[in-house]
């Protein structure tokens, strides 16, 4: 990214003003960016429970629906959302933390945000499972370096390979 011309025009005091703008910004993007992986985890964690409240069961796939869904429902009552956005909410948070762990440590340090997330979900759910866990290593640390989008293109050129 270059910076506006206009802005090499600022006082000094104007200048000092910027800079207490840009690391605001800079630190609410970073406490965003930790809120979301901690609810990735907190999701992940009732995906893994529900998970758990249905082992043994001789219809786990019925138990395990069931076991979730109700689970959902205490966390939707909690958070005043739907529980079926919060079923989903669940399985993509479990995908997540269980599969890109690589990209959820750069979230909850504040690295990444939840779009650099979300460009990394979409393309490795194309690749085969054998190759998921060194492109999320490859993937974060692109993403590190880069805006969404940018890191897209490069992260399709790889996914390529």
């Amino acid at each position: 990214m270059r910076s506006n011309p206009r802005l090499t025009l600022l006082s000094d005091e104007d200048r000092v003003e910027l800079t207490g703008i840009v690391a605001e910004a800079e630190q609410a993007q970073q406490v965003l960016a930790q809120a979301e992986a901690a609810q990735a985890r907190a999701l992940a964690k009732a995906g893994a429970f529900a998970a758990r409240l249905a082992e043994g069961s001789s219809a786990v796939v019925r138990d395990r629906d069931m076991a979730l869904r109700g689970v959902a429902a205490e966390i939707a009552a909690a958070v005043r959302v739907s529980d079926r956005a919060v079923q989903r909410q669940i399985d993509s948070a479990y995908t997540l933390v269980n599969d890109y762990p690589a990209t959820v440590h750069c979230l909850e340090k504040g690295l990444l945000t939840r779009a650099h997330v979300a460009v990394v979900e979409d393309i490795v759910r194309r690749l085969p499972v054998e190759l998921k866990g060194e492109f999320d290593q490859l993937a974060a640390e692109i993403c590190l370096d880069e805006t969404p989008g940018r890191a897209r293109a490069e992260l399709e050129i790889l996914a390529e390979r």
